[in-house]
């Protein structure tokens, strides 16, 4: 299978365009062509140096008949599994390409799925602690989730979120008050008078 000179091509500056572009093509394929294996790979490549692009890579492959959505959600979290920490194997810029592709991949699939990955995330934030690399992507992608798509279904997620300021970690703070403001942006109803009052306190 070719998949793993393609996948080589994605370190090539020169030749990474057209990988992307010929990967995309394998994910629209009637051929129904498998790329888990190389998929956690193909992440990793593109969250450094090309984002927005990773980010219309998973938005195809979620509308293809090939990938689940719950299948390619497992891949772009796991890519950070083997992080100590944003500054360690997974950069700090790979964490927000993440999110930004797991909320692509929630919206590209549609209600149900955005809602279960909110409710998903929310669970990881109360049962997670410290500087816990999961928890600093589920911030991440609750942030990128709620800049792009109303969140105030769930209930309390605003206290839920602001409950972290209270961290005695600076990475834990920064990531709250990012989610925070992303998703009052697409509710200022909902969420600006209580960012206020939080302020008044």
């Amino acid at each position: 299978m070719c998949l793993p000179l393609l996948t080589e091509q994605l370190r090539n500056e020169i030749s990474c365009l057209t990988a992307v572009k010929a990967f995309a093509t394998i994910a629209e394929s009637p051929l129904k062509i498998d790329l888990l294996s190389v998929l956690e790979q193909v992440v990793t490549e593109l969250t450094t140096f090309l984002p927005k692009m990773l980010q219309g890579f998973f938005a195809e492959l979620v509308q293809s008949a090939n990938t689940s959505f719950k299948t390619l959600l497992e891949s772009l979290i796991s890519t950070t599994r083997s992080a100590v920490a944003p500054g360690g194997p997974v950069s700090k810029q790979a964490f927000y390409s993440i999110a930004q592709c797991v909320a692509v991949l929630c919206l590209a699939d549609g209600d149900a799925e955005c809602s279960s990955t909110v409710a998903m995330l929310a669970t990881t934030l109360r049962t997670s602690n410290g500087t816990d690399v999961t928890q600093l992507l589920s911030f991440l992608c609750l942030g990128e989730i709620g800049r792009r798509k109303d969140v105030s279904a769930h209930a309390n997620i605003e206290v839920l979120v602001i409950g972290s300021f209270q961290s005695p970690f600076e990475e834990i703070t920064a990531k709250a008050s990012y989610t925070l403001g992303n998703i009052a942006v697409r509710n200022l109803a909902q969420y600006l008078p209580f960012i206020l009052n939080q302020i008044d306190c």
